[in-house]
């Protein structure tokens, strides 16, 4: 997954607001750290997004991003 995919998919789901504040302050359960943590350590962006779904209920088919 590109990074700007990835910044899209967290927009389109969680909103142009709460999206980006999600990154910085939500820390992900599996990981210890936040998803912005994370993207600078090199962590795929999909693992991210996926734990991102896990964790806060995203049903399965929105997983794959929005319909374009």
């Amino acid at each position: 997954m590109r990074l700007a995919d990835f910044h899209n998919f967290v927009n389109h789901e969680f909103g142009p607001q709460h999206g980006p504040w999600l990154l910085h302050s939500h820390v992900l359960m599996g990981y210890g750290k936040t998803p912005a943590d994370l993207l600078e350590d090199g962590v795929e962006p999909r693992d991210i997004w996926w734990a991102l779904c896990r964790e806060h209920d995203v049903p399965e088919d929105r997983w794959y991003g929005p319909d374009e």
